[in-house]
């Protein structure tokens, strides 16, 4: 019974480090270039591809205990020989990361691997075969070749790391007039999450302004204010029908804008409508005139306070007369929306 006891006690010790702590997975791909130290008059450098598995423990608030498990394809083209080597590695890393606190989008990786050689081959020309090329296997005495990695990791936005790493096996001889194993440069994408966004995968983290606008949008009308020349008014109307998916859609003339505005204002149901103004916009006192659409609720301010809900058009267009900037935007639109 004490056993169990402690057992249990010990589990939730754990259990709450884990939940405290923050402890990450990532799943990666992409590919490296081979970069041999020996032999490089016979053999160049060649791309092949990868995909991991990763685990991130922290043991400070700026390093992290790395280990994964990730399969790598390690190639080499002969330069004279129509012909390349080709490795398939089944590799285990342990590591550290270190995040820097001046840069909190960047942190540096080293570790060490050790790469166990599933096969190797000779892939070249043959006229026997169907495809024009043959695959010729390759025995190998060092089945498990262990590398340095050294790296960095970059995080643009939330769950995606852009990863850069070199990998060097430490024994660099010649073994059947080849490299046992060369250096790569390996470039990759990770997607990573910690236990803090699992936990919170269920929870609604929407700001209350942000979420009214949504609900009321969805249930409400977005009225299109018809500016510009009749083409371009043409196009902006088959462009929503065709894809904007959101809420209900209504247009409402220029020339009829201040009246419709006092009709809103005496609609039992102001907080379902939204205006849209397309063309030159300023949303910002501070800020020069740009180009697209932005959005309004029946007083024609902001319906979120403080945050104007606009997309910008770049190509400088104010007639929107060409459809890939038009469709362009509705999409935009469409998205933003989407994320609320």
């Amino acid at each position: 019974m004490k056993k169990l006891k402690k057992g249990l006690v010990g589990l939730l010790v754990i259990l709450n480090f884990y939940s405290a702590a923050q402890v990450g997975f990532g799943v990666k791909g992409g590919f490296q270039q081979s970069v041999p130290l020996v032999m490089r008059d016979s053999f160049s450098g060649k791309p092949a591809l990868n995909a991991g598995i990763n685990i991130y423990i922290p043991f400070k608030s700026n390093l992290n205990f790395t280990a994964g498990l990730g399969y790598r394809e390690v190639a080499l083209s002969h330069k004279t020989e129509s012909s390349n080597l080709l490795w398939k590695t089944l590799g285990l890393n342990l590591g550290a990361e270190w995040l820097n606190p001046k840069f909190k989008n960047t942190s540096l990786y080293t570790g060490i691997n050790a790469n166990y050689i599933l096969a190797m081959g000779k892939t070249g020309l043959s006229g026997s075969t169907s495809s024009g090329s043959s695959y010729t296997s390759i025995d190998v005495n060092q089945k498990l070749v262990p590398s340095i990695e050294l790296g960095a990791i970059f995080k643009p936005r939330p769950f995606i790391n852009f990863t850069v790493t070199t990998i060097h096996t430490i024994p660099q001889s010649i073994s059947l007039g080849k490299p046992t194993l060369p250096g790569t440069l390996s470039f990759g994408i990770e997607y990573r999450i910690t236990t803090h966004d699992i936990k919170n995968w269920n929870t609604d983290t929407t700001p209350l302004p942000e979420k009214q606008f949504s609900q009321n949008l969805k249930a409400g009308t977005l009225y299109f204010i018809e500016e510009g020349t009749d083409s371009s008014q043409q196009l902006f109307k088959k462009m929503i029908a065709e894809y904007y998916s959101f809420s209900k859609v209504d247009f409402i003339k220029a020339a009829d804008l201040k009246a419709s505005l006092e009709t809103f204002s005496n609609s039992p149901n102001t907080n379902h409508i939204f205006i849209v103004k397309t063309g030159a916009i300023v949303y910002d006192i501070n800020r020069a005139s740009t180009q697209g659409l932005i959005v309004y609720d029946y007083k024609m301010q902001n319906p979120m306070p403080d945050s104007p809900f606009f997309v910008r058009n770049l190509s400088g267009d104010s007639f929107f007369e060409d459809p890939i900037v038009v469709r362009k935007m509705i999409r935009t639109l469409n998205k933003r929306l989407l994320k609320l």
